[in-house]
């Protein structure tokens, strides 16, 4: 769908369960492998060969009904956040390991993040908001980038429309640098939503609290 629209994303394969189609043809390596439910990288794999491929999707699909097989995109990671109509500065992620992985995602210090605010940055929020708008989504989700600097092109990896909102969750973190407080980017979540609310002053910034 985002293809129809002019908008760049790897090649990618899904391997079910019950067949291993489209597999045997696949011939694009480094190659992320990936259970299609869940989330937070939890079973990511990157493979480099036909053997190791095989190897990953067998094991994932112990646990998952069906695996993606996508081309692995050199350059550069991004991410950007839309809440109810507003497009956040993007972040550019650089995990330590090389690989922005569950433990890269949930272990403070482990990842740096800087923001775009140039023309680079410009160029994301306007690709997520063409995504938004592809994919008629309402009130919030999170766009996933690469970035190749020398070819220029910008791929969106995923979107996901129920982003984590933990201490090093991507989403507190861009509406942070556009000046919105946790308690503010809850107020703005629950507003898209068509509901009128008050947060208590005990609201917390790592979520607890209570709602009057």
């Amino acid at each position: 769908l985002l293809k129809e629209h002019g908008i760049q994303t790897p090649r990618w394969v899904s391997v079910k369960r019950k067949s291993l189609k489209g597999l045997e043809d696949w011939n694009i390596y480094p190659a992320v492998v990936k259970p299609s439910e869940g989330g937070s990288s939890i079973g990511l794999k990157i493979v480099n060969n036909k053997s190791s491929l095989i190897e990953a999707v067998g094991n994932l699909l112990k646990f998952s009904e069906k695996v993606i097989v996508e081309e692995f995109i050199f350059g550069e990671e991004y991410t950007c956040g839309f809440v109810s109509g507003r497009v956040f500065t993007p972040l550019k992620i650089v995990p330590q390991t090389g690989i922005y992985d569950f433990k890269a995602k949930y272990t403070k210090g482990l990842t740096n993040f800087f923001p775009e605010k140039g023309s680079l940055g410009k160029r994301i929020k306007q690709l997520t908001l063409k995504v938004v708008e592809t994919l008629e989504i309402e009130n919030i989700c999170r766009v996933d980038f690469r970035y190749n600097p020398q070819k220029g092109e910008i791929y969106v990896l995923e979107v996901n429309t129920i982003p984590g909102m933990t201490e090093t969750s991507l989403l507190p973190q861009m509406a942070s640098i556009d000046g919105i407080t946790f308690e503010g980017l809850i107020k703005l979540i629950i507003s898209a939503k068509g509901f009128d609310v008050e947060l208590s002053s005990n609201f917390n910034n790592d979520g607890r609290g209570q709602m009057e």
